[in-house]
């Protein structure tokens, strides 16, 4: 009997049994919550529900867990489903007995009604998936066993990661790139299908596929994601090491020679190992990042006590000082804008703020406004991409057609064609080519009538449209590039379609397409600005350039 046809019946059997269980020894409801900001409560005797989980003999879903050592939580059943609710959490407006998830069966579906930690509300359409001593849920949310009085039992995980190498062999653009795919690929897919079959988490597996899909040399396709868990401390990356700044303790920077015992050599050799950095300006950006993730410290081999203050080894004038940090939870990049595209004139300048490339009506108004303006004789414009991770690059090509630059240069790529690249796109109305793969070549012509200048403003997070609108913008000669080089190179791969493994149901992105920037002359790693200054000076230093350009220059 193949292995995901067993875990389907065990998990099957396993609610099976519990469907007698807890409901025969207590009433359970759900109580409103008079602040209906909040989660509601579970109405449930929490000795009782401890008494019943001492005496279970069957590891199945009902009992005591723990969520990314945020929460303690136990899961009763309530009819078809479950509800999961708070024993215990590190944050203070999450009290006992509060409603974290409900499992239910609707119209023949599964949704799963999961409450964020602010209280909003997330659906899911995932059941829940037993592991041995592990818990999948909402799709992505691992929850461990706590006190289990049952063994570890081992699963062949390989069966998923099987699937990942077949799908993205038949799909990623560097298997017909020649002289592209690393001379190590072999040995570290290899790895990767011997570690799996003796796995004991789900986190493990996740870590090991991200040690994977480094050999694809694709930051669209990480395998894992900063989390908001971090080391309380500010970081930076230069000449080749991280250094610290703290005015409690020094005016200068410090170097960072350990953290937790562990070289920041080590450090970065494991960041390197889990995740790919396209160039230089991703290192600067993304090292010090994750070099405080409290996973990466994990991975790194550092034990993270209680309390959570780990050691710091700095390098102040010689000397080697101490200092304690707390891993901390918090959103790693700050808070982020509450709109996606904003205007205003500033004296005879257009300038436009887009905080993501998502299509819709905001974008509808403000191509009208465009266009009138261009009517008007306006023809400065700033497109602030600071911050700016992209997406879907049609809302770039309708900036451009309101400044009437229709003509655009041209990115080349080469497109791999499998079959799943044919579902993929059908479910879009788009009908791929017969061959095998398709190669477009690069082309900077452009045509603009309207003599329209643009300066786009980047720092390192604008990536994917982000940085092909500065490429078509800097090659079509239309404008320049003022504030950061991009994290995100400026060849790379991309055009990503989603596939889902077997057992886990665990989705991976994979490329289908190696995108190329329209100047083959120009700096096929890194978008680099035509005036680098800080990104937090760059607004300023485009204002002061374009009130002091003349048009036609």
């Amino acid at each position: 009997m193949k292995l995901s046809t067993t875990l389907v019946i065990i998990c099957m059997v396993m609610l099976l049994i519990s469907c007698a269980s807890i409901g025969k020894n207590m009433e359970i409801n759900l109580v409103s919550n008079e602040e209906t900001t909040r989660s509601p409560f579970y109405d449930i005797d929490i000795d009782t529900f401890m008494d019943y989980v001492i005496e279970k003999e069957v590891a199945d879903f009902e009992g005591l867990w723990d969520l990314e050592d945020r929460y303690k939580i136990g899961i009763v059943k309530e009819g078809t489903g479950y509800v999961g609710f708070t024993l215990e959490s590190i944050y203070e407006d999450w009290l006992p007995k509060m409603i974290k998830f409900k499992v239910e069966t609707i119209d023949d579906s599964v949704k799963t009604t999961w409450y964020m930690q602010n209280h909003s509300v997330q659906i899911y359409d995932k059941e829940l998936l037993l592991l041995s001593n592990n818990l999948l849920i909402a799709g992505n949310s691992i929850l461990k066993r706590l006190d289990s009085q049952f063994p570890d039992n081992q699963f062949d995980l390989s069966i998923d990661a099987e699937y990942i190498v077949k799908m993205i062999e038949e799909i990623h653009p560097i298997f017909i790139m020649e002289g592209k795919l690393g001379d190590d690929y072999d040995e570290l897919k290899a790895e990767y299908l011997k570690t799996t079959k003796s796995l004991w988490s789900i986190e493990e597996f996740q870590y090991a596929t991200a040690r994977y899909l480094v050999s694809l040399q694709d930051a669209h396709m990480m395998g894992l994601e900063i989390s908001d868990n971090y080391l309380d401390v500010e970081l930076t990356f230069q000449d080749r090491g991280l250094y610290i700044l703290d005015d409690q303790i020094s005016p200068e920077q410090m170097k960072v020679l350990e953290i937790g015992g562990i070289s920041t050599a080590d450090i970065l050799d494991i960041i390197n190992k889990h995740v790919y950095l396209e160039n230089e300006s991703a290192r600067i950006l993304l090292y010090p990042f994750w070099a405080r993730d409290e996973v990466m410290l994990k991975l790194a081999g550092i034990e993270i006590p209680e309390p959570q203050t780990i050691p710091i080894t700095l390098l102040k004038n010689g000397e080697h000082i101490v200092i304690e940090r707390s891993i901390i939870n918090a959103p790693v990049y700050g808070d982020q804008p509450d709109y996606i595209i904003r205007h205003e004139m500033i004296d005879d300048i257009f300038y436009i703020s887009l905080t993501n490339f998502t299509n819709g009506d905001h974008i509808t108004e403000v191509v009208e406004e465009i266009e009138k303006a261009v009517e008007n004789g306006i023809w400065r414009f700033i497109f602030d991409l600071r911050g700016n991770p992209g997406g879907h690059m049609y809302v770039g090509i309708r900036l451009f057609d309101a400044l009437g630059i229709t003509n655009r240069p041209d990115h080349g790529g080469i497109r791999r064609i499998s079959n799943r690249a044919r579902e993929y796109h059908a479910e879009f109305g788009d009908i791929l080519p017969e061959a095998e793969s398709e190669i477009e070549p690069s082309s900077t012509e452009c045509e603009n009538p309207n003599n329209i200048f643009i300066s786009v403003l980047t720092n390192r997070l604008s990536m994917s449209s982000s940085r092909v609108t500065g490429e078509i913008v800097q090659d079509g000669k239309i404008g320049n590039i003022i504030g950061e080089p991009s994290a995100n190179a400026t060849n790379s791969f991309g055009g990503i379609i989603p596939i889902y493994t077997p057992i886990l149901n665990h989705r991976v992105m994979v490329s289908h397409i190696w995108f190329m920037r329209p100047d083959a002359d120009a700096d096929q790693n890194t978008l680099m600005p035509d005036i680098l200054v800080p990104a937090e000076e760059a607004l300023e230093m485009a204002l002061e350039y374009l009130s002091r350009l003349e048009r036609g220059m």
